[in-house]
């Protein structure tokens, strides 16, 4: 976001958003009808993913509602073509509340996202999670979520494994809480202090010491390197504290591991 000076020029501030790998289109307009201006866009697919670890979820329609101040809230997506390489937002069913049409050139469709009025769309919703500046598109991609109640609400949340905001820092747990009403909140994380900083990880949770908010068992399966097996006590508010490990040479081992752990876990 650059803020204008008032005398033609701009201060330039830091990056506001989070939208997909490429952003090739947007929009500025009031979506939801409170007077300040939100910001709409769309995004490609780059194609650097690893081999046979799937393609980046980049390819979204974001959605970023402005506070009259300048600042943007983190982007609600929405999942449409492969490639939105275009969009145009206006009223088309003169209801007042703008919708969204996206093209997408790859799959050769157009994708109509219908404003419900107060400046969410329908069909499946979520919300970005990776880092504004770095790696941005930081959920590591060789290992899936896992549900779990970490807080003891009774709400299952989310957890993932992503990859430090840089080289230099290591991979984070990535919680996010669940208010109950099918949303979630801001990403809390915890470094993953056991391991290489860029992991390709195995994790389970579970109740190992009886309390009512789950703990983390981790596997870092380091090519080239020593397997790392930690465990991680769940704070009860969706952080971890600081893991203890121990190092295990042989893949074998920690792919056995995981395996009966995963036993134990499901029962």
């Amino acid at each position: 976001m650059a803020e204008g000076t008032c005398d033609g020029n701009f201060t330039q501030g830091p990056a506001a958003a989070e939208v997909g790998d490429i952003d090739p289109a947007l929009e500025v307009i009031d979506v939801n009808g409170d007077g300040h201006l939100d910001v709409v866009a769309s995004a490609a697919y780059y194609g650097l993913a690893e081999i046979g670890t799937g393609q980046e979820g980049g390819y979204l329609l974001s959605v970023m509602k402005g506070d009259g101040h300048g600042n943007l809230t983190m982007a609600s997506v929405y999942r449409g073509g492969m490639n939105a390489y275009s969009l145009v937002v206006g009223g088309f069913r003169g209801s007042g509340a703008p919708d969204v049409l996206t093209a997408d050139s790859s799959e050769n469709r157009a994708t109509l996202f219908l404003n419900d009025g107060s400046g969410d769309y329908d069909g499946a919703q979520g919300e970005a999670i990776g880092y504004t500046q770095g790696v941005t598109n930081a959920p590591n991609p060789t290992i899936g979520m896992q549900v779990a109640d970490v807080n003891g609400d009774g709400k299952p949340d989310l957890i993932v494994v992503e990859d430090g905001m840089n080289s230099t820092l290591p991979s984070e747990f990535t919680v996010m809480l669940n208010n109950g009403s099918g949303k979630f909140l801001p990403p809390v994380r915890s470094p993953i202090t056991a391991g290489p900083s860029v992991p390709y990880p195995e994790f389970v949770t579970g109740a190992f010491r009886n309390l009512p908010t789950p703990d983390i068992v981790y596997i870092s399966r380091f090519l080239g390197g020593s397997n790392v097996v930690a465990f991680f006590p769940g704070k009860g508010d969706g952080t971890v504290a600081r893991g203890g490990y121990q190092s295990r040479r042989q893949s074998r081992f920690a792919d056995r591991y995981d395996f009966h752990l995963r036993r134990f876990c499901t029962g």
